[in-house]
């Protein structure tokens, strides 16, 4: 975390919990008696089974830090698609959300956009994109209860 933030993020000590992360690049969500989000993580797409302090990283480990509700849950989603595409031909975006041990499971109903081209994915996670103009799109996906997709980028000729 304090890697990928430069060190823009703050925590507090936790009573018998260690550090809670509370700010990352200046968004608070510290838990309060009324507070409806905290900062959860995932550890390669698994909600983490410990706190940071002491959760144990592999090298390679990929971190996900994201409001996670006070009550409930939410997965994270990752959008599978081309790194390269042809004007001239449709493509396909998969959306995918993970599930608590963090296997991937397609996700219906989920809206892809870049600004230009938006679509609701299929039952099995999938939209068509025809993307007439040569250019790069940054796609990212969204679904209520669910954490956003990290963007990505298809670059079409």
């Amino acid at each position: 975390l304090q890697l990928a933030t430069q060190g823009h993020w703050g925590a507090k000590e936790s009573r018998g919990f260690g550090l809670e992360v509370v700010s990352i690049f200046g968004e608070r969500y510290p838990l309060t008696a009324t507070a409806s989000h905290y900062w959860g993580f995932w550890v390669n797409n698994a909600y983490a089974s410990a706190g940071i302090c002491s959760q144990t990283l592999r090298k390679g480990a990929q971190l996900l830090f994201a409001p996670a509700p006070d009550k409930g849950n939410v997965s994270p989603i990752a959008i599978r698609a081309p790194k390269t595409a042809s004007s001239s031909h449709p493509f396909r975006i998969q959306v995918v959300y993970y599930n608590p041990a963090g296997h991937a499971r397609p996700l219906a109903k989920a809206l892809v956009s870049d600004g230009k081209h938006t679509a609701i994915t299929t039952a099995t996670g999938y939209v068509t994109i025809h993307a007439a103009n040569p250019g790069t799109y940054r796609f990212t996906a969204t679904e209520k209860g669910y954490v956003r997709s990290a963007p990505v980028t298809v670059k079409v000729s």
